[in-house]
């Protein structure tokens, strides 16, 4: 049970509580004490005046012993707890009615006396006890005199040790009584009281513990994570659990997130291995085959065969140059760091000598090039370099796609006043409809993709590449009609 916080926070309540109340008490029999001491000084505030007026202590021969005995009994009978000092001048005590041998001191503090004396003192006023070497007691004093002429000082100290001690007692009987019985009660009460708020402001801390659990087992469980969502708003703005509850909450759905993206992405990195595994085997296989067929059959084969394997061979060669140069360059574009760097350069030339570059290809396959440039739609502003390769894949991917005797076109055209359309049409087989949202992700191979197409990398270095100019890049397709790829730049005014 202490392991919860409500427990917790009750417990430190009791003690929290129990320490008040215990200096409570103790304050209250101090102030208790000081009230009585004051109230019995100041009744008897004349009292050693009233013995001085009334008796003859000093008479001309010195201390009157008679007077002095009548000072002692009357004091015996109206208060035995009374005790009286008769000092000189000096302080030195002559005499006095405490029992024998119990005086502890030969002479007392003339201050709080002469304070007392003036009439300046407020009370409780504290004098030494002649009867113990560190205490103090209360008292009245008055000045003896005779003929006139001071002679002494009558110090009455107003309460015995065995007074203090019955005080003492009846002031811890009446504390315990009155402040205790009804302190306790109210530390009971408050107790109580605190350990149900304590148990209602724990109870979102308490839910929160429980969701969090259940997003810790539902990860454990390899699922989809199931999410803290937060409890029902109160329309205000929240106290600090509500805050840390908002903050957990976003938590879990950054976490969740990022889970299901790392799962996805290992999905797609075991696709993209088995892939490339497949993409690399079909040349490795190729070149592996043919080169050891050279080596073993090298002087059966006539010089045509020769060279027709060593072609081939080659062209293996040059796929899996390919492919491996595609994967690198993808993983440049896709690094954190990696920026465009934008610049006015002049578009129609760029697609101009592009196009020129696949010319033969395109004569060899009988596919037609063509360039239509608006005059208006002439220079851009981009990376030159990124731009080149994003037209190189896609006349490159037209050109794979397109049969004997069909067309590929490139266009530049102005669209608004400050952005140009660079379109890539083909009259090829096509796309399915089914993978166009899919085509430009590099780990996507579709059902229907014939031996020697690769994985599409070249696709997805052309998104990369708009993405890093904060371009797009769509596709429109029918299946047997051609493609059209479109991007836009912007447009260099200057």
């Amino acid at each position: 049970m202490l392991n919860q916080l409500s427990n917790k926070l009750t417990l430190t309540l009791l003690a929290l509580l129990l320490v008040v109340g215990l200096a409570y008490l103790a304050m209250s029999g101090w102030i208790m004490e000081r009230h009585i001491h004051q109230v019995h000084q100041q009744l008897h505030h004349n009292l050693a005046s009233n013995l001085v007026t009334e008796n003859v202590i000093f008479d001309g021969g010195g201390i009157s012993t008679r007077g002095l005995e009548q000072v002692f009994q009357t004091l015996m009978v109206v208060n035995p707890n009374i005790e009286v000092y008769l000092l000189d001048l000096e302080g030195n005590i002559l005499s006095y009615s405490a029992p024998y041998r119990k005086v502890k001191r030969e002479s007392v503090d003339l201050g709080p006396i002469r304070t007392f004396i003036g009439g300046e003192a407020s009370f409780p006023l504290w004098g030494e006890n002649p009867r113990s070497e560190s205490g103090h007691k209360v008292f009245s004093a008055a000045t003896v005199e005779s003929d006139g002429i001071p002679r002494g000082y009558l110090y009455v100290v107003l309460g015995s040790d065995q007074f203090d001690s019955a005080n003492a007692f009846v002031i811890g009987d009446t504390m315990w009584r009155i402040s205790g019985s009804s302190l306790f009660a109210l530390i009971g009460f408050a107790l109580v009281a605190g350990a149900v708020m304590f148990r209602v402001l724990t109870l979102r801390l308490r839910r929160l513990d429980r969701d969090v659990q259940r997003f810790e087992a539902s990860c454990a469980d390899q699922g989809i994570p199931e999410v803290i969502t937060l409890p029902r708003s109160t329309g205000g703005p929240g106290d600090e659990i509500d805050r840390l509850y908002s903050r957990v909450a976003q938590m879990t759905h950054r976490l969740a997130e990022q889970m299901l993206t790392i799962r996805k992405t290992d999905i797609m990195r075991r696709q993209l291995v088995a892939n490339v595994s497949h993409d690399l085997r079909t040349p490795l296989a190729a070149l592996d085959g043919y080169l050891q067929t050279l080596m073993l059959k090298r002087e059966s084969l006539t010089e045509p065969q020769r060279q027709e394997y060593v072609e081939i061979a080659a062209k293996s060669c040059h796929r899996l140059i390919r492919l491996v140069d595609e994967l690198f360059e993808l993983s440049r574009l896709e690094a954190t760091s990696r920026e465009a760097r934008p610049e006015p350069f002049c578009l129609a030339e760029l697609a101009s000598d592009v196009l020129q570059k696949f010319q033969l290809q395109a004569r060899q396959e009988r596919i037609q090039l063509d360039l239509q440039v608006d005059p208006q739609a002439s220079h851009a502003v981009a990376e030159i370099g990124l731009i080149e390769r994003v037209l190189e894949n896609l006349i490159a991917n037209a050109i794979n796609h397109t049969p004997r005797g069909g067309k590929i076109q490139l266009s530049l055209s102005p669209e608004g006043t400050d952005r140009i359309k660079i379109a890539v049409h083909d009259t090829g087989t096509g796309i399915a409809e089914s993978d166009l949202p899919f085509i430009f992700d590099r780990f996507y191979r579709p059902d229907t993709q014939s031996e020697g197409r690769g994985v599409g990398l070249g696709l997805a270095i052309v998104k990369r590449i708009m993405d890093l100019h904060k371009s797009r890049v769509i596709a429109r397709s029918k299946q047997g009609k051609g493609s059209s790829f479109e991007f836009w730049l912007p447009a260099f005014s200057g």
